[in-house]
This record gives structure tokens, C-alpha cells and sequence, in this order.
């Protein structure tokens, strides 16, 4: 079985964690359909609460071991909570993906207006 993983920090392809995911089969750029709020110093978050704008990432395609791995490197679901939002690759195919939010209090004061990480 496979699903689909939405990154938006330092699991993207040349980031530090990458290798938490790098057997993923990589899709393309991609960005949320909805618009969320992202938040960052040196380690990024995003969260549900304020309607920003689209959060820019990258999608894969992960087996059920790759998201263990990537559950454990987030700390689902204590630290970061896994659900599934819908987004949107450059090529305009739709998509729904595991994403890792940020369901605490807001740590980090720089919020990215862009989505951007």
C-alpha cells in the first residue's frame, strides 16, 4: 500500500531530513488547495488556525514504512498531528496527501506570508 506525503520544511529533497524519506518516489513541486499559515525559525510548522495562504512543498509517493519513519521523525501525534489535506501539483492535478500540522501553541513568531520555507 502507498500514499501520498505532502512536505513543507526539512524533508524536502535536499534538506538535512530527507533521508527520513528517501526511498519516497518523488511527484513534483506542489502547494495546499486551501490556505493555511506557516511559521518558522529554523524548523517550520504549519498550522490550520489562520487562512494565510497556500502552503509550497513537495509531494511523494511513500510505502507504509517511509511514513513510520516520518511519523517517528515528527512525533505523530503528539508533537506534530499527520492528516490529510488536498493539494495541488505544478501541472494542476489535485491530490490528497498526509501533511504534518502544528495543533499547539504558536512558538516561533516569524510568520512566512508566502508559505515558503
Amino acid at each position: 500500500m502507498t500514499d501520498k506525503l505532502f512536505v513543507y520544511g526539512t524533508l524536502k529533497r535536499g534538506y538535512p531530513l530527507h533521508h527520513w524519506i528517501g526511498g519516497a518516489e518523488f511527484i513534483g513541486p506542489a502547494k495546499t488547495v486551501r490556505h493555511m499559515a506557516m511559521y518558522a525559525s529554523a524548523v517550520p510548522y504549519v498550522t490550520e488556525r489562520e487562512q494565510v495562504s497556500p502552503i509550497h512543498g513537495e509531494l511523494f509517493t511513500v510505502d507504509a514504512a517511509t511514513l513510520s519513519n516520518a511519523d517517528r521523525l515528527e512525533g505523530h501525534p503528539l508533537t506534530y498531528t499527520r492528516k490529510e489535506t488536498e493539494v495541488r501539483t505544478e501541472d494542476g492535478d489535485t491530490h490528497t496527501a498526509w501533511l504534518y500540522f502544528w495543533e499547539h501553541d504558536l512558538i516561533y513568531p516569524k510568520l512566512r506570508k508566502d508559505g515558503v520555507f
